[in-house]
């Protein structure tokens, strides 16, 4: 008797004790235990981890130019800040500014939107490609934005087709080394109407501003937009001519409007170093996937 009791007080000190092994079940460990077959090893897996802490982020929206380099331009941010405009041609343009050297500490941005009229022209005439309107079309665009035509005198010319009952084809001019486009209309009044023939220049240039948010409202700066017109045969019997117009400066607007935003958002946020692009944080992990 005194024997088998030495024998479980012998085995006591080892109850409990975690014996750590490879092991097909997972990682975690064993414990040894006794029950009434006797002492064996239990695997008890691995404990679930407790829940690491949230970082707080900061992320701060601006929609003025102006408050987003007063709150950034202090003694500290000026020195830890960088920022970046990232524009791309025919969408809105985003500003953002952080912290070079700890990205984590988030960022501040502001969007800038299209201004209304550059959608407008771009709705009317396209981005490049041809636009084939109707006369009520190509009067509406021009009237509509007729404060940003070089040729004051084009809107009133075009405002007689708001009233023309009948549109003819008469000839496309600039064959020759004519420099319109001609066209033909019969109005509303008399016997069938008053026939009219209006001649518009096959060249015409406007005045757009590109965005808007990030200049004082009525002070954005103004670029050269230069669009074609040409009339197009009628499409079959009792159709109307229509008038092809195309936006053949595109592209260079774009590119002159991009580094108008950029150069006045340099001068705005100075002396943070501003550079045109799209900032990018990762971070990776061996034998991991990137993560944002």
């Amino acid at each position: 008797m005194k024997d088998l009791i030495r024998s479980l007080f012998d085995r006591l000190p080892f109850l409990g004790a975690p014996y750590i092994v490879t092991d097909p079940h997972g990682p975690g460990h064993f414990l040894l235990t006794q029950d009434k077959d006797g002492l064996r090893y239990v695997h008890a897996g691995t404990p679930k981890p407790e829940p690491a802490p949230a970082k707080l982020v900061r992320k701060h929206r601006f929609i003025s130019l102006d408050d987003l380099a007063a709150y950034s331009c202090g003694d500290i941010e000026t020195v830890l800040s960088v920022a970046f405009v990232a524009t791309s041609s025919f969408v809105g343009a985003a500003v953002v500014v952080l912290y070079e050297d700890h990205p984590e500490m988030g960022a501040r941005d502001m969007v800038v939107d299209r201004h209304p009229a550059w959608q407008r022209w771009s709705a009317g005439a396209g981005k490049g490609e041809h636009r084939d309107l109707t006369h009520h079309q190509l009067a509406d665009l021009l009237l509509d934005n007729q404060e940003d035509l070089d040729q004051a005198a084009l809107a009133p010319l075009v405002a007689q087709f708001r009233a023309a009952k009948v549109i003819t084809y008469d000839a496309d001019l600039g064959s020759n080394g004519h420099v319109g486009v001609k066209a033909t209309f019969k109005g509303t009044g008399g016997k069938g109407g008053t026939t009219t023939d209006v001649e518009l220049p096959r060249e015409f240039m406007a005045h757009i501003p590109a965005y808007s948010g990030a200049w004082t409202p009525g002070h954005e700066p103004r670029h050269v937009a230069r669009f074609r017109l040409r009339v197009m045969p009628p499409s079959g019997e009792g159709a109307e001519p229509v008038f092809r117009l195309i936006w053949v400066n595109a592209k260079d607007y774009e590119l002159e409007a991009a580094r108008a935003l950029v150069f006045h958002v340099r001068e705005t946020l100075k002396p943070i170093p501003t550079y045109s692009g799209s900032p990018s944080c990762s971070r990776y992990f061996l034998g991991g996937d990137e993560q944002a």
